[in-house]
């Protein structure tokens, strides 16, 4: 793990641009996104996957990315129950300011949506 400026700087062949006040050449930083994460605990066996993974959300909605974190490290949960880790992308986050229940009750429609039989 790095700072921002020194991964882009790691990972880029020339990320660079000329400084229109100074002429000198600056690193040229990507804009951060800010984003927002839900935790859900459940009984173990109700877990829809067995593998593990980073769900990727392509079609839209509150949840970026889920993922089952007690599949990863069974320590991060209680014995007998799951972690479920949610990401919202900083829109979502910002539509539902003020009414995080509201924002809370669209994922797990989305989530049930994904997983009817949980």
């Amino acid at each position: 793990a790095t700072e921002v400026p020194t991964a882009w700087r790691l990972l880029s062949s020339d990320r660079s641009v000329v400084s229109p006040t100074t002429q000198e050449k600056e690193l040229l930083i990507p804009p951060q996104r800010s984003v927002g994460c839900l935790y859900y605990t459940f009984p173990e066996f109700h877990c829809p996957i067995t593998e593990k993974l980073l769900i990727l959300n392509g079609q839209g909605g509150p949840a970026l990315t889920v993922s089952f974190l007690h599949l990863i490290q069974p320590s991060y949960a209680r014995t007998g129950y799951g972690l479920c880790s949610v990401s919202i992308p900083e829109r979502y986050m910002q539509e539902y300011q003020g009414r995080e229940e509201q924002l809370e009750a669209r994922i797990r429609q989305q989530l049930a949506e994904w997983w009817p039989e949980c």
